[in-house]
C-alpha cells in the first residue's frame, strides 16, 4: 500500500496545509519555524510505530489562538472533534491480491483503488471506503478486517531519539516494563536485538564468551551499514561492552549492569564513548541500530525523518542522500524535512514541497485567514526568498558543477586567460594543429590569491583532475610551490606562463610579443602606445602599461583593465591572424601539448 496524498488541518501552527503528493521520497523544505516539523508530527500520530504517540491533545496541539471557541463548540455539541490527518493510499497489486482472495476476482470496482484514513481529536482511526461490487458492507469488511494490517506504520525519527552512548540495564528494564520509554531508548533496545539479546540474558549472563560474540556480531553489523556511507572516517569499527557498574560511573549507572556503546578508531588505535562523536555520527548510527531491527522484523513503514542531515558536514550530507536511495527507498518510502541546500537532491527536484507559513514573514499583519499558518505548496511563484533558498542552493550547485567543475579542471586566474586560451586554441585547430582538448574545463577564479583555496576545495573531490596555468612573478613564488608541495597537486600538473615565456616573470599578455598586445591595447582604448613609450624595469608588459598609466592616464577617467583587451582579441581574431607569428602559436601549442598529456593522470 502506497501513500499518495496527505493534508493537514488544525494542528499547532497548521489551519490548513492543503493536500500535497507524496512520492517514494518526498523532500519538505522550508525555513525554520515554517512547520515542517509539524506536519511530520501530525502525520506520524496517524498510524505510529508506538502505539502510544498516537493520540492528539486539544490544548497541546489545536491552533492556540482559537482553542477556547473550539472546546466551547464542541463541549456544547456544536461541532464534531475536528480532524487533523487525512491521508490517501493507492493499493498495490498484492493488496487487491489480497481483497479478491475473498470477495472474488474484480470485486473493486475503481481501476486503481484507494483506501483514505483520517483521524483527530477524537483519536478514532477512520476510513472513507471505496467502492466493492455495489455493497457497502463489503467495502468496511475490507477496510477494517482485510487492509487493516497491511496500512503502513510511520516511523518518526529525530535527534530526541539519538542514543547516549550507554544506559544502565536495570533502569531500561524497568521503563520497559511500565511501558515508559525515553526516545534513546528505541535504538537501544533495537541494538540490544540486534545482537540477539534480550534484557534478562545481559543482566543474568551465564557464559561470557557468547556475550561477547553476540556484542561483537552486533558491533560488525553496524560497522557495516555505517561504513559504506560514511566517508568522513573510514576507519571506525563500533564495539559495544556490557559489565558491572562502579561506584564512579554516571548518576543512575552506579549500581547493577550497565551497557556501553564505543567507537574504535583503528587508524589512531583508540575508543572513545559513542556519546563524545560528533553529533551527526551519532544522529545516523542511532537510527541505523532502530532501523536494523525493524527491517530484520520486516516491519512495513514509511520513514518520517525530521532534519536527518542538521549536523551533517555537506560532504556527509550527500551520503545520506545516497543512503535514502540505495539503503531506504527500496523497502520503505520516506518524507523528511530540511533547509539545507545540500540535503536537496538537484536531480529530482520534482520530490520536493515547500513549507512555508506567510504569517511569520515581515508584513503579514493583514493576511487573509485562508493564508494563515502553515501551507505546503509546489508553485515557487508562489514560495518566499527565504522558503526557496535551499532549492537556490542546491540548483546553484548543480549548475555550477559541470558549467565550472568538469572530471578535467584547468584552473586559471581569470575571464581574459580563457578568452585568450580558447581562441588561440581554436585558431591552431582551424590550421589543423594541436589545440587545447575539448575535454578539460576551464575555470576562471578571479585572481592569483584565491588560486590555491580553489584547488584545496575542489581537490578534494578525488575524482577530478585539476591542473593550473597561471601567472608568474616572484612575489608568488613560495604560494605557487606550495600547491605542489602540500601535495594539492602534483609538479607537473602547476604550470604558468613564465615556463614558456623564458623569462623570470610572466602573464597570459606576454605570451605575445609586446608590440602585437599593445595594438590591441591601442584599438580597445583608443590611444596610440608604442614600447618606446613604456618605462623599462618590469619583464611583464602589462605591469609596464600599468605604470604608464598611473603618470598618463586614459583620457574620460577610463581605467585600463585585463579583459577588455582580451575580448578585443577573441572578437577579432580574423583580422588579427596574420600578425600572430609561428613562435608565438607555437608558445600556446606548447602549453597545450603539456596540459593535453595530463589527461592521462589519476
Amino acid at each position: 500500500m502506497k501513500l499518495t496524498k496527505v493534508r493537514i488541518t488544525n494542528f499547532q501552527s497548521i489551519q490548513d496545509s492543503t493536500e500535497f503528493d507524496i512520492d517514494d521520497i518526498t523532500c519538505l523544505v522550508g525555513k525554520n519555524e515554517a512547520g515542517k516539523t509539524a506536519l511530520l508530527r501530525a502525520l506520524y500520530r496517524l498510524n505510529p510505530i508506538n502505539e502510544e504517540d498516537g493520540n492528539f491533545d486539544v490544548m497541546d496541539d489545536y491552533p492556540r489562538q482559537t482553542v477556547t471557541d473550539y472546546e466551547h463548540e464542541v463541549a456544547t455539541a456544536r461541532r464534531e472533534p475536528a480532524e487533523v490527518v487525512r491521508a490517501t493510499y493507492s493499493l498495490e497489486p498484492d493488496d487487491i491480491a489480497t481483497v479478491e482472495e475473498v470477495f472474488g476476482s474484480g470485486c473493486l470496482k475503481d481501476k486503481v483503488p484507494c483506501l483514505t484514513l483520517h483521524k483527530g481529536y477524537s483519536n478514532e482511526l477512520k476510513f472513507c471506503s471505496f467502492a466493492v461490487d455495489d455493497e457497502p458492507d463489503k467495502a468496511h469488511m475490507v477496510d477494517n478486517q482485510i487492509l487493516l494490517d497491511r496500512i503502513p506504520k510511520f516511523l518518526y525519527f529525530d535527534e530526541y531519539y539519538q542514543m547516549k552512548g550507554q544506559d544502565n540495564v536495570d533502569a531500561l528494564k524497568q521503563r520497559v516494563a511500565s511501558n515508559v520509554l525515553d526516545p534513546p531508548d528505541h535504538p537501544l533496545l533495537g541494538l540490544i536485538h540486534l545482537a540477539g539479546l534480550d534484557l534478562e540474558q545481559i543482566s543474568n549472563t551465564t557464559r561470557t564468551e557468547s556475550l561477547i560474540a553476540r556484542l561483537e556480531a552486533a558491533g560488525n553489523s553496524l560497522t557495516q551499514r555505517v561504513l559504506p556511507y560514511w566517508s568522513q572516517n573510514q576507519h571506525l569499527r563500533m564495539k559495544f561492552d556490557i559489565r558491572p557498574a562502579q561506584s564512579e560511573d554516571p548518576e543512575g549507572m552506579t549500581s547493577g549492569t550497565n551497557i556501553w556503546a564505543r567507537v574504535e578508531d583503528m587508524k589512531h588505535m583508540v575508543s572513545t564513548a559513542l556519546g563524545t562523536r560528533s553529533r551527526g555520527f551519532v544522529w545516523f548510527f542511532s537510527f541505523l541500530a532502530w532501523y536494523q531491527e525493524l527491517r530484520r522484523e520486516n516491519e512495513n513503514l514509511i520513514l518520517l525523518l525530521d532534519e536527518p542531515g542538521l549536523f551533517l558536514h555537506a560532504k556527509a550530507q550527500g551520503d545520506l542522500l545516497r543512503y535514502f536511495k540505495e539503503e531506504l527507498m527500496p523497502h520503505h518510502q520516506l518524507i523528511y524535512t530540511t533547509h539545507s541546500p545540500f540535503m536537496v537532491d538537484s536531480a529530482h527536484f520534482d520530490r520536493v514541497r515547500i513549507v512555508q507559513d506567510l504569517s511569520i514573514e515581515p508584513d503579514s499583519d493583514n493576511l487573509p485567514d485562508d493564508q494563515q499558518g502553515t501551507k505546503v505548496i509546489t508553485d515557487v511563484l508562489k514560495a518566499t526568498p527565504d522558503s526557496l533558498f535551499p532549492l537556490q542552493g542546491a540548483l546553484g550547485y548543480e549548475i555550477y558543477q559541470p558549467l565550472f567543475v568538469g572530471p578535467n579542471c584547468l584552473v586559471v586566474e581569470g575571464v581574459s586567460d580563457l578568452l585568450y586560451i580558447q581562441t588561440v586554441s581554436a585558431l591552431l585547430q582551424k590550421k589543423d594543429e594541436s589545440g587545447l582538448s575539448a575535454e578539460w574545463t576551464i575555470t576562471p577564479v578571479g585572481g592569483s590569491d584565491k588560486i590555491p583555496t580553489f584547488v584545496a576545495l575542489i581537490g578534494a573531490q578525488t575524482n577530478l583532475n585539476v591542473a593550473v596555468l597561471i601567472d608568474y612573478q616572484n612575489k608568488d613564488r613560495q604560494s605557487i610551490e606550495n600547491l605542489y608541495k602540500r601535495k594539492l597537486l602534483k609538479q607537473q600538473q602547476v604550470l604558468t606562463y613564465a615556463d614558456f615565456v623564458g623569462g623570470d616573470e610572466a602573464d597570459v599578455e606576454d605570451m605575445f610579443a609586446p608590440e602585437f598586445y599593445l595594438k590591441l591595447v591601442n584599438s580597445e582604448f583608443g590611444i596610440s602606445l608604442t614600447v618606446d613609450d613604456l618605462p623599462e624595469g618590469s619583464p611583464r608588459i602589462v605591469r609596464r602599461i600599468e605604470q604608464y598609466f598611473e603618470n598618463n592616464p586614459i583620457p574620460n577617467g577610463v581605467q585600463f583593465n585585463h579583459y577588455r583587451p582580451a575580448r578585443y582579441f577573441s572578437e577579432n581574431i580574423e583580422s588579427l591572424e596574420s600578425e600572430l607569428t609561428e613562435e608565438k602559436l607555437n608558445r600556446f601549442q606548447q602549453v597545450f601539448t603539456d596540459l593535453n598529456k595530463l589527461l592521462d593522470v589519476t
